[in-house]
């Protein structure tokens, strides 16, 4: 199982990093057009005006929906942990894997119910007015494509922590993201 789940992170890991690059590319358009349109309202006095149907819409939601599974990669996400610091190895591990794998079936469902809007959008043609007329399906879509991934990662971690919590010392081989200090000594 150990060999699997190595296997299985270096391609969530190319996942991961591609989603991310996609947020950050986001959010970099985002500034981008956002700049621009600065510029064009107060020195020219003519704003773009299709700049925040598309940041409101798809951009802001790309820029942070597609970088969440490589920030749990990281082990970016707020955590407390207290009681890592009265566990034992294998205990914390448990916890964490029971933890992961609750996590994992509410991001599946979040994605799921994300791929059916999205779905339903389209179906219907479903745009919003203004200067420009957006389908809002692509912003849909983004939902579910951040969450899927984020659902496999927190998947693979819980099995992992599975893998940790029977044999602590295969924790640093699988790589999960764990900050060495909050890990309890024996």
């Amino acid at each position: 199982m150990l060999k699997a789940l190595i296997e299985a992170d270096r391609y969530l890991k190319w996942l991961d990093v591609f989603l991310a690059a996609m947020a950050g590319a986001a959010i970099l358009t985002m500034m981008a057009i956002t700049g621009a349109d600065v510029l064009m309202r107060y020195a020219f006095n003519n704003p773009l005006e299709w700049v925040y149907d598309l940041t409101i819409h798809y951009l802001l939601i790309a820029g942070f929906f597609l970088g969440l599974s490589y920030t749990l990669r990281l082990n970016y996400h707020i955590s407390v942990d207290f009681f890592a610091q009265i566990m034992n190895q294998h205990a914390y591990h448990a916890a964490l894997a029971i933890g992961s794998l609750a996590a994992s079936f509410v991001f599946f469902w979040v994605a799921w119910l994300g791929a059916e809007e999205a779905w339903t959008s389209w179906s219907n043609g479903d745009v919003l007015f203004g200067a420009v007329i957006w389908p809002i399906w692509p912003g849909k879509i983004l939902i579910p494509l951040g969450m899927a991934p984020l659902a496999l990662r927190s998947l693979h971690r819980a099995l992992a922590h599975l893998c940790a919590s029977l044999d602590p010392s295969v924790a640093d081989k699988l790589e999960i993201g764990i900050d060495a200090h909050a890990i309890p000594q024996e």
